[in-house]
């Protein structure tokens, strides 16, 4: 199994994976195919080893070393974004390095990752699902040897979205820097090329400017016979129109994207935060639900977690409108929530992002769960929708660990087709969605259990929206119309 990683922008360099903790070459009892590959790509092509692999004194045969030096590091930043994002034997969520069918891993304790119970003998580093080779990728070139061996040899491939091209961190300092405006993830390490543009790429503008999708205006890709494509509306364009939503991997491997920029934007923003219980949790919900069509006319977007609060905002109002229009939010987070409300203005997307967005980062380093759906504007537009609307979420919110109510659906933009991400952003109003945790000594048993309890916990809502779709595809068995 083999881990590839592109570049997603002019100038960056790309990559298959680099691991920070382990630049191991692979050895001479490599076979002469891995040899002449080794070859092809000018020595980068690497032994991989799973990201915690240094703590552990038990360990499957030939996946590296106990190191307690390098074991200290991966302790104090196994919860670290960057770290995660430029290593490539670790992923954002780790349940995606296990073998979750035969429950092989190699974590460690997510609550406390220097918990020496999570790696002392009996527990053991398996491989799991990390790719055993890889190939730190300099060019183009390097990137279409790696396709073509894996076509030839029949070995399964694979794309690392991260550690390579520019992620949003690079991208948001860059526009702030030329005075425009690129809209992207709320977790400065995303891939901005990746699997979160063509899977069609939400962020708090995109009820006013539409999706990544949306704004992407070509593709370079190296396609499965290795050939190098550019795909844009004059050539190859049916590859275009599959990569504007058709996920992440599906067709070939981006090298290299060019979007639209959109001018810099002053952006007024309302932060809510308050100390929950079911009783406000609900009346939260309510007050969200009731107000979410006149919130999506006047261009408010961000996220809501009903047991924390909220965070939206808009290029649309200046200052004083904002507040005129949110002081109903206002009185209510005093007066029913017991909350705190600050409205602010912002020069541009990285001042709000920083200020608004970074103090409260997306966890990383813990195998979850993710339901999500896709809930109309139709669901919003009678009382009695409304009502069976809010019905339908607060049992799933009330159970879930982490309940989102994400106000990214692009309600406002001017669609002009050309996208083959599903037809229900089209029509949405919110992206509803719930997670659950586990840990690394969680049994198989209890993993199925909150798999399942995910499932039906989005079944009511599901119910209520048969037409539309799910943006994220975290359940593998969900019936769902996702993406295309």
């Amino acid at each position: 199994m083999h881990c590839l990683l592109a570049r997603h922008f002019a100038h960056h360099r790309a990559i298959f994976a680099r691991s920070a903790f382990s630049t191991q070459r692979v050895d001479a009892r490599a076979s002469n195919i891995w040899d002449a590959l080794n070859s092809t790509v000018e020595g980068r092509l690497r032994a991989s080893v799973p990201f915690a692999r240094p703590c552990f004194t038990l360990a499957s045969v030939d996946i590296g070393s106990f190191n307690p030096i390098e074991c200290t590091n991966i302790t104090q930043n196994y919860l670290d974004h960057f770290t995660r994002s430029r290593t490539f034997g670790a992923y954002m969520n780790t349940q995606w390095e296990t073998c979750q069918q035969r429950s092989t891993q190699c974590l460690l304790d997510d609550t406390l990752p220097n918990n020496t119970a999570a790696y002392n003998p009996p527990q053991s580093c398996a491989q799991g699902s990390i790719p055993n080779y890889y190939v730190e990728v300099a060019k183009v070139s390097d990137v279409q040897a790696a396709v073509v061996f894996a076509k030839n040899n029949s070995i399964p491939l694979v794309i690392k979205n991260t550690g390579a091209g520019a992620n949003f961190d690079v991208l948001y300092q860059f526009a702030d820097a030329n005075n425009i405006t690129l809209p992207g993830a709320e977790d400065l390490t995303v891939g901005a090329g990746g699997g979160y543009l063509m899977g069609g790429g939400h962020s708090a503008l995109s009820p006013v400017y539409g999706l990544a999708v949306d704004r992407v205006l070509e593709f370079e890709v190296v396609v499965a016979s290795g050939q190098v494509l550019v795909a844009n509306r004059c050539q190859n364009s049916d590859l275009f129109f599959a990569l504007r939503g058709g996920g992440g991997g599906t067709f070939g491997v981006v090298t290299q994207i060019t979007t639209l920029a959109l001018p810099q934007v002053s952006l007024s923003t309302v932060v809510v935060g308050y100390q929950s219980t079911p009783e406000k949790e609900r009346a939260f919900v309510e007050f969200l639900v009731e107000h979410a069509m006149e919130y999506a006319n006047q261009g408010w977007g961000g996220y809501a977690t009903p047991k924390t609060g909220l965070i939206l905002t808009t290029p649309l109002l200046n200052l004083t409108a904002a507040e005129a229009a949110m002081a109903s939010l206002q009185n209510f987070t005093n007066n029913t929530l017991g909350g705190f409300f600050t409205l602010n203005s912002y020069p541009s997307y990285l001042s709000f992002f920083q200020t608004s967005l970074a103090p409260y980062p997306v966890p990383v380093g813990l195998p979850f769960i993710f339901a999500s759906r896709l809930v109309p504007t139709a669901n919003f537009e009678t009382k009695k929708n409304r009502n069976l609307l809010v019905e339908a979420m607060i049992p799933s919110f009330e159970t879930a660990s982490l309940p989102i109510i994400l106000l990214v659906a692009p309600y406002l933009y001017n669609y002009q087709g050309g996208t083959s991400v599903t037809d229900a952003w089209r029509s949405s109003l919110w992206h509803v969605a719930i997670a659950d945790f586990w840990n690394y000594d969680t049994t198989y048993g209890q993993r199925e259990q909150i798999y399942a309890s995910a499932t039906s916990s989005m079944a009511p809502l599901r119910a209520l929206t048969p037409k539309s779709g799910a943006y994220q595809v975290g359940i593998f068995r969900e019936i769902q119309n996702a993406m295309y």
